[in-house]
């Protein structure tokens, strides 16, 4: 959501500082390289991006906010502030209720609370110590819990995180892993005057993860290949 509103702000003609507490921008759906693209094009349309440092206070006067002060050292005047920072669930209620709670509202894999008969299902839950907080997540939960409702139960092993953002002109598509581990291999392309970045990981073969940036083009095999790699392998890709 950030980066949509910077953009429509920078179409405006308005100066424009991103600021992100990661060592890289979108950190949990890109790697160093596709990162470092998306800075680039970024920077080309006039935005100004800060990284590896934490807001940590608003400067004010008047009782208004007139800078943010950053953790190290520096401070960022503007007339406007934009925070975007994530989803995080309310447990309270669940907690109240003597459901067992953590960062989420935990679930097995029916997406029974440690409360027989009570289910939850959505951005509230984590499970296997995951908290999604993407869409597909929270449909697929709600339908496995509804099926588990309704006596049917089947055995949710976890969603293959994707995700699809529109940006600067261009489209950026990630689903299950952003890095390769243990033997795994990848195919790079990267064209960076273009903005064009393209990572495939596979694992023995199968496609088990992919950073699709400019170039969307065989997306939807490949989308299909790392879903079905992350429900043969009984675990959420990614």
């Amino acid at each position: 959501m950030g980066f949509e509103i910077g953009e429509a702000l920078r179409s405006r003609g308005l100066e424009v500082t991103v600021v992100e507490i990661a060592e890289r921008l979108l950190p949990r759906q890109t790697d160093a390289s596709a990162a470092g693209v998306i800075r680039s094009l970024m920077e080309r349309r006039g935005f100004e991006v800060v990284l590896g440092v934490k807001p940590v206070r608003f400067i004010q006067s008047g009782g208004e906010a007139e800078a943010i002060a950053l953790s190290d050292g520096r401070s960022i005047a503007a007339d406007l502030f934009i925070i975007s920072a994530g989803v995080k669930p309310r447990v309270d209620v669940a907690t109240a209720s003597g459901i067992k709670t953590r960062r989420g509202i935990v679930v097995d894999d029916s997406l029974q609370t440690s409360l027989g008969g009570v289910f939850a299902a959505g951005d509230c839950t984590e499970h296997k110590g995951i908290l999604y907080g993407i869409w597909r997540a929270s449909e697929e939960q709600g339908r496995f819990a509804g099926l588990a409702m309704a006596g049917e139960r089947i055995a949710y092993s976890g969603t293959v995180r994707s995700y699809r953002l529109n940006l600067l002109g261009t489209t950026l598509l990630t689903a299950g892993m952003i890095e390769p581990s243990g033997n795994m291999t990848s195919e790079v392309t990267v064209d960076e005057e273009h903005g064009i970045y393209r990572r495939i990981i596979r694992d023995g073969g199968r496609v088990v993860g992919m950073i699709l940036l400019g170039d969307l083009s065989g997306y939807r095999e490949l989308l299909a290949e790392i879903q079905d790699a992350g429900r043969s392998n009984g675990q959420p890709a990614g």
